[in-house]
């Protein structure tokens, strides 16, 4: 009778803690992002060249592309994957990508309980490490998990995960 009653009370409290879903993890650093926009800015860099590559869950890899900026104008000077267009051509579109990024997640974070109840929002990442000297993004990490129910297949497109690396930046 005893293991009956036990076994009762952990399925219990097992339900109704799968039944609640936990607080949302969210990475972001927006204070960051201002001070090393404001940074990369303040140095007027018109001319340089630089390398990256990009990965996502959704678009796949690109890259790694080498990029020349010379008067604020860009060109790519070589690309391993020349058949798609470059998802940024200068430091400025990184800090564009990166900025509507923030607010995409943001607007996510508010809308999360009014509009997503078949599949909240889990975790929200963006990551992003700047270069000391220059300020520019070296590198970009970014994620949005959904909680899913178990056995349940998620529709496609549902979360989303990329990374862009700058492996090489001459002024």
């Amino acid at each position: 009778m005893k293991k009956i009653f036990l076994i009762s009370v952990f399925s219990m409290g097992t339900m109704l803690s799968c039944s609640k879903i936990p607080e949302m993890k969210v990475d972001i650093d927006r204070e960051s992002f201002e001070k090393e926009y404001a940074a990369w800015e303040a140095q007027h860099i018109e001319n340089y060249v630089f390398t990256f590559d990009y990965r996502s869950n959704h678009v796949g890899l690109f890259g790694p592309a080498t990029i020349s900026v010379q008067n604020n104008v860009s060109s790519v000077l070589e690309s391993q994957t020349p058949h798609k267009v470059p998802l940024v051509q200068s430091v400025k579109e990184i800090f564009d990508f990166i900025g509507r990024t923030l607010e995409n997640f943001e607007k996510a974070i508010e809308d999360n309980d009014n509009k997503n109840k078949e599949y909240p929002i889990k975790s929200i990442t963006l990551i992003v490490i700047y270069n000391q000297q220059y300020h520019y993004p070296e590198k970009v990490k970014y994620g949005i998990g959904y909680y899913v129910k178990k056995n349940d297949v998620p529709p496609p497109g549902l979360g989303t995960s990329a990374e862009l690396n700058i492996t090489e930046f001459v002024p």
